[in-house]
């Protein structure tokens, strides 16, 4: 991806980012309609912090420390973002189907969740690096740099693409969801 095209994807991220919290901000008060503006919104920051840091990531020379710590930063925004998925929203999702009476739809969401927990499974053995490295930097700077230097480029780079591409599909499900159309 080249770094004009970048940019522009990051602009737009904005741009929606800016919208959903405009929506959120002056959405109904019917509960389940406000908890998918907020749902949408985290998504919406999800993505664009996503796209901020590749964007960012494009423009550091490729073989240099700060260019892994961006990926450290990749790394941690898809440990945290797939954790709150899997433990909250996923099963807010299913149950605004539910509610909506969209039976095929929350049939679906269900498998959906489960081959994402499989799929993502590997997202775990990033859990010490972001532990130490994340926001509560260990006080043993040198771990802290090893770890940072040990991150495998491609690998993460293979793992974000992969997380996204299923959180394209969470979209998905999320956007029918929530405009009440079943499968």
């Amino acid at each position: 991806m080249n770094s004009d095209r970048t940019e522009k994807v990051a602009s737009r991220a904005a741009e929606l980012l800016d919208h959903a919290v405009t929506e959120l901000r002056i959405g109904t008060h019917l509960l389940a309609q406000h908890r998918f503006y907020q749902l949408k919104a985290q998504a919406a920051l999800f993505n664009f912090e996503v796209a901020c840091d590749v964007t960012t990531l494009l423009k550091v020379a490729p073989r240099s420390f700060s260019r892994k710590v961006i990926l450290k930063n990749l790394l941690h925004r898809v440990f945290e973002y797939d954790k709150t998925l899997r433990q909250s929203h996923f099963k807010a999702i299913a149950a605004l189907a539910g509610e909506r009476g969209l039976s095929k739809r929350h049939q679906q969401f269900l498998a959906f969740a489960t081959d994402w927990t499989a799929q993502m499974s590997s997202i775990s053995k990033y859990k010490t690096l972001r532990n130490k490295t994340s926001g509560h930097y260990d006080q043993d700077v040198g771990l802290l740099v090893s770890l940072i230097e040990n991150i495998d480029p491609d690998e993460t780079l293979d793992l974000v693409k992969h997380f996204l591409a299923l959180n394209v599909d969470y979209l998905q499900h999320m956007s029918s969801i929530g405009n009440k159309r079943d499968a």
